[in-house]
């Protein structure tokens, strides 16, 4: 475990904007597969950090639904350690700018 936090420290500390802790539910949506359902952790107007329920698999990119914050984006993934996954907005970043900042 000791790892695994030091390295969200270090990514942490290259990030371009700060991120804030939130516990929103959100869906990953990966193209016609059914939705899996994770946590946003936290988050920035860049990105996010999203826990899973499971250590799965997940592609390059895919869309984030986040209802508690009405927000909706394609992203990629940074990292991903166990059930944690960094990924970055790729879509939305003018949205993400007003709605996180």
């Amino acid at each position: 475990m000791q790892y695994e936090e030091t390295r969200f420290q270090t990514l942490a500390e290259r990030r371009a904007s700060q991120r804030r802790d939130v516990n929103w539910k959100a869906t990953i949506r990966i193209g016609s597969e059914a939705p899996i359902p994770c946590r946003v952790v936290n988050v920035s107007t860049g990105g996010a950090l999203l826990e899973l329920s499971d250590t799965i698999w997940l592609p390059a990119d895919f869309r984030i639904v986040i209802p508690d914050a009405i927000f909706e984006a394609t992203c990629d993934v940074r990292h991903q350690a166990g059930r944690r996954v960094g990924v970055m907005f790729t879509s939305n970043l003018r949205e993400a700018l007003a709605r996180f900042s």
